[in-house]
């Protein structure tokens, strides 16, 4: 399992977005969620790196992200939220809904256990968390950051913890670095 698989699986993409989500709660957005080279990413990830834990430290966006992770090996979701909104409420049910799985909320990196695929939507706070998000990422898991394009930020990470990034072409540019 390498980011290397990941990236020929995404670019031979042919999965619906629509398909991914289609039990879901959400409004607003529908173009983004329903673009090919948004949600399948994740799709995809799940895929090649059959995560068993996953953490993303800006819940939010319905928890669309981790539908999209779901398999038969997910043990637990995490993540950190800033504000407790209708996307977050929607998100939980939609998680426990599709998966049977609770997710577990914190509002900062506070956590006791390893996780197989880290969720970023912010390059910045990356840089400013890599050493507990490194510390939090299992062996040979993956952070994920979105938002790269062009982006110093993303650019030191893979500097700072000496490891090749991946970047993905998709909607929000996405990142990957694996332990």
């Amino acid at each position: 399992m390498n980011l290397q698989e990941l990236q020929t699986a995404f670019n031979k993409s042919h999965i619906l977005a629509s398909v991914l989500i289609r039990d879901c709660k959400f409004f607003g957005e529908e173009t983004a969620f329903s673009d090919p080279k948004y949600l399948p990413f994740y799709f995809h990830l799940k895929e090649i790196f059959k995560p068993k834990n996953v953490l993303n430290v800006n819940f939010s966006k319905f928890g669309l992200k981790e539908i999209c992770l779901y398999s038969d090996v997910i043990e637990s979701y995490a993540g950190i939220c800033r504000k407790f909104d209708l996307e977050t409420k929607w998100g939980i049910q939609n998680i426990k809904k599709i998966t049977g799985k609770e997710i577990k909320l914190s509002d900062s990196l506070n956590f006791n256990e390893k996780f197989d695929v880290i969720l970023c939507d912010d390059p910045s706070y990356a840089k400013k968390e890599i050493e507990n998000l490194w510390n939090l990422l299992s062996y040979n898991g993956v952070l994920v950051v979105e938002n790269t394009y062009k982006n110093e930020d993303f650019e030191l990470l893979s500097f700072i913890v000496n490891r090749e990034a991946v970047i993905f072409e998709s909607r929000y540019n996405v990142g990957a670095i694996q332990r």
